[in-house]
């Protein structure tokens, strides 16, 4: 936890009212609010003389956020793969072997490349 961010968003969070930032700390949105924002909360209220209620389940906002790198890792090395599959296509093709072009699966249809 960066106590800098902390330190700054507590700031922030000051001009918010107690029954705001009671809510979202009930709520626990770790997608939407930071570790250094609840801690800013949590360090507000307990200044206001507030006793902290318990916070809903966390769910696996974790893995959610791994799958979610997957995802975007994923579509940036799909593309690389159709370029380069592309490059390797209009190769061949300048070549003028079809049946290499055709035994790879791929199909010229009006000079454009599909795989």
């Amino acid at each position: 936890m960066i106590e800098k961010q902390v330190v700054q968003i507590r700031n922030n969070m000051e001009k918010k009212n107690t029954e705001e930032l009671l809510r979202i700390w009930k709520e626990n949105d770790r997608e939407q609010w930071s570790d250094e924002a609840f801690e800013a909360i949590k360090q507000l209220l307990l200044d206001r003389g507030e006793t902290l209620p318990d916070q809903n389940k966390i769910l696996q906002v974790q893995e959610d956020k791994e799958d979610h790198l997957m995802g975007k890792y994923a579509n940036i090395l799909s593309g690389v793969g159709i370029i380069l599959a592309g490059a390797f296509i209009s190769n061949i093709e300048a070549s003028g072997d079809w049946p290499l072009i055709l035994s790879y699966g791929a199909y010229a249809v009006g000079g454009m490349e599909y795989i």
